[in-house]
């Protein structure tokens, strides 16, 4: 993983009203769980990776955003972490777990710590959320950086990558690069040839592209 403490990442969501620290994690299906960029105390992120739960795991797996008013507080929902916590010194500070996401693509989520006692405002959370695509692309990449996952040297393999990344570039509004990026991460997280996956796309087998509208059948 490329990412570090010194992502600009993080300065982007500490710039957010009321946000104190940002941890930035991968831990979506089929990737290796991680912490990929953090800005402050991430000792709270490494429980969740190591135990498989809290806030950032149910995020991740419900694709919705989770918050609690205090990160420390016993939480059915996680019993293993809630344990584990009672030894460490933190601080009873409110937090919100957004996923990181894209195209039906989960790579990890972002867990943002506010002030405590002052829950993030409804501006603060919308501003978290805005930030969650860019985010999930820029883990794609990073977390495919060292792979080999490539279209092979047959012309035609590449035309159809190349197709398919036109198509998921109009469909999703991406550059090139960012397409690319997620056909590749779709490949690597399914463990199937790139190609493969191109081709599902331009032969519109693929949950990449949106649905097409229902036929209206006439009488």
């Amino acid at each position: 993983m490329a990412l570090s403490s010194s992502s600009p990442l993080c300065d982007r969501y500490l710039e957010i009203g009321g946000v104190e620290e940002v941890v930035v994690l991968v831990n979506g299906p089929g990737l290796p769980s991680e912490i990929a960029a953090a800005a402050g105390d991430s000792r709270f992120a490494s429980l969740e990776i190591d135990l498989g739960e809290g806030p950032s795991w149910t995020a991740v797996h419900s694709r919705q955003v989770v918050s609690v008013l205090d990160r420390t507080a016993a939480d059915e929902r996680w019993p293993v972490l809630a344990h584990a916590l009672a030894e460490l010194d933190l601080g009873a500070d409110p937090l919100v777990a957004s996923p990181l996401a894209i195209a039906g693509l989960t790579v990890g989520a972002v867990e943002v710590v506010g002030r405590p006692g002052r829950p993030l405002s409804d501006e603060s959370r919308r501003a978290v959320e805005a930030l969650a695509r860019p985010t999930a692309l820029l883990l794609m990449a990073s977390t495919l950086h060292d792979s080999t996952l490539e279209a092979s040297e047959n012309p035609h393999s590449r035309r159809v990558v190349h197709q398919a990344t036109g198509m998921v570039l109009h469909a999703l509004r991406l550059s090139p690069e960012d397409a690319l990026t997620v056909l590749r991460a779709r490949a690597f997280t399914q463990g199937r040839p790139l190609v493969e996956v191109a081709t599902d796309v331009v032969e519109r087998r693929s949950d990449l592209l949106p649905s097409p509208p229902p036929t209206l059948e006439h009488s």
